[in-house]
């Protein structure tokens, strides 16, 4: 039930999101409703996501946090490859096929990301991503609860690419938070520096995430628009919910 659900929402953000096709890049009518879920997402990470990161941080080496990192980039592939598939880039499929099936193998189910050695770095495509090659605009900003900053149509993008997600379909409903939350919470520990530093140097974080997640998706969109050459494209690198910034090296 839940991919007609998914087509039925994305039937009616492109619709809010054709309305608001000449809105400008940072386009947020519903400021007054998504500061206040900002700012409960912030307490949440204060309070709660970044000290079990900073645990997390200290117990788990650097080096491991990485290789969970790379587990949770091959579990994607299932959405990256669909996406590929449906924004007209068969050689890009064609390579992330590739690089699944190396680091499924070679690399320990992803444990280590060996195709990055050998020249196919990871890249992240979605179903938002896809809408806006196909022309659908972001429509209004939203900043949804814990989930982090999103538009009308990148909200529609999310709730089609659920369902591609790969281990809610082999382990039951607990595991499966407790593994997301796993993801989440080695995500945050990889970047508790950058986030910390966007904080302090921030004179409107609202707005700095705000307008940086709009940037960094019109530019996602406009280079996996743009014809391909060879298949080659530069990696876009991984989106981070809730505060923009890539993993730490």
């Amino acid at each position: 039930m839940r991919t007609p659900l998914a087509l039925a929402l994305a039937l009616i953000g492109l619709g809010v999101a054709s309305a608001a096709s000449a809105a400008p890049a940072d386009f947020d009518p519903l400021e007054k409703v998504n500061r206040p879920i900002f700012w409960f997402n912030d307490k949440l990470d204060v309070y709660l996501l970044e000290p079990i990161a900073k645990g997390w941080d200290f117990v788990v080496p650097d080096r491991a946090q990485g290789a969970i990192s790379d587990v949770f980039d091959n579990a994607r592939f299932p959405i990256d490859f669909t996406n590929e598939l449906l924004q007209g880039k068969p050689a890009n499929a064609g390579k992330m096929l590739g690089r699944f099936l190396v680091n499924s193998t070679l690399g320990v189910g992803g444990l280590f990301d060996v195709a990055k050695a050998a020249g196919w770095p990871g890249r992240e495509e979605d179903f938002g991503q896809t809408l806006g090659v196909w022309g659908i605009r972001n429509g209004p900003y939203l900043m949804l609860p814990v989930l982090g900053p999103s538009t009308f149509r990148d909200a529609c993008g999310r709730a089609v690419d659920s369902p591609m997600r790969v281990w809610p379909f082999f382990v039951g409903t607990i595991p499966s938070i407790a593994i997301s939350g796993t993801e989440v919470v080695n995500w945050r520990a990889r970047n508790i520096e950058s986030i910390r530093d966007l904080k302090k140097d921030a004179f409107d974080y609202y707005s700095l995430v705000r307008n940086a997640y709009l940037s960094n998706r019109e530019a996602e969109v406009a280079d996996h628009a743009a014809p391909e050459q060879d298949g080659e494209k530069s990696d876009s690198g991984p989106e981070g919910d809730l505060y923009f910034t890539d993993d730490e090296e």
